[in-house]
């Protein structure tokens, strides 16, 4: 947990062994933005706000600009969700753009919002730091960007680092294979049922920019995930994919 302005904190999803630490920082309200509310029998001193969001290019963060920054304000906070409020509301309380509020939140913590909810971002900026759903500004960006007023959809799942928790992917970006009955190649990645293979993940593209052959890290405790090729390899049930990474279980 880091603290971006005096009183304002970004941090990882709580649970009930933070409550201490929670206390020792003076905390007293929280603001959530995940698929699922905190308990509210173990934060049930706190003063709590939940908003419902995927963490994806496709949910619409924009509109709860002005009810999260009201919030903050009168309570004076990861992922790219809550990184996206923060810096909105640094954003709107000094009046400054969007990659001068970014950068002043990455010196405290490593934040990586992603495309869509940058686009959220700026479009905030040209609306003047304020959410007004009557703004030409903002008609013509919904208008561009239908998706975002689409209902929230919410995996069944999602996987996380085993070290931290951080979330990595959900479980409808696992590539479903069987493993194959034929012999090995030399030149095949093998299967043996202590991998996960997965569609390409945008939030990599920020560490991996090497073709293949390196190790991808988790984005908030640098614990090794896995590795990638973006040409992709032949695996042993016979399909072609562009990345793959092995997970510890337990």
């Amino acid at each position: 947990m880091n603290e971006i302005l005096p009183g304002l904190w970004l941090g990882k999803r709580p649970d009930a062994s933070s409550i201490p630490d929670l206390y020792s920082k003076k905390i007293s309200a929280i603001l959530t933005i995940d698929r699922r509310p905190l308990q509210p029998d173990v934060f049930s001193s706190f003063k709590v706000i939940y908003l419902p969001a995927n963490d994806t290019p496709y949910d619409n963060l924009l509109k709860y600009f002005e009810k999260s920054i009201n919030f903050i304000e009168e309570n004076i906070a990861g992922t790219s969700r809550s990184a996206t409020i923060v810096i909105a509301y640094v954003m709107w309380k000094f009046k400054i753009p969007f990659k001068k509020a970014h950068d002043q939140v990455y010196k405290s913590r490593w934040v990586f919002p992603n495309d869509g909810f940058r686009k959220q971002l700026k479009c905030f900026e040209d609306m003047g730091y304020s959410f007004d759903t009557n703004s030409k500004v903002y008609v013509k960006f919904i208008s561009e960007n239908a998706y975002l007023e689409a209902p929230i959809y919410v995996p069944s799942g999602y996987y996380t680092c085993k070290k931290c928790r951080n979330p990595v992917f959900h479980s409808d970006q696992i590539i479903l294979h069987k493993k194959s009955t034929k012999d090995n190649c030399s030149e095949e990645i093998p299967c043996n049922n202590g991998e996960l293979f997965t569609e390409h993940l945008d939030w990599m593209f920020e560490f991996t920019n090497e073709i293949q052959g390196k190790v991808v890290y988790c984005t908030r405790c640098k614990a090794k995930l896995g590795s990638y090729n973006w040409c992709g390899e032949h695996l042993f049930f016979s399909h072609f994919f562009c990345f793959w990474i092995h997970c510890s279980w337990g």
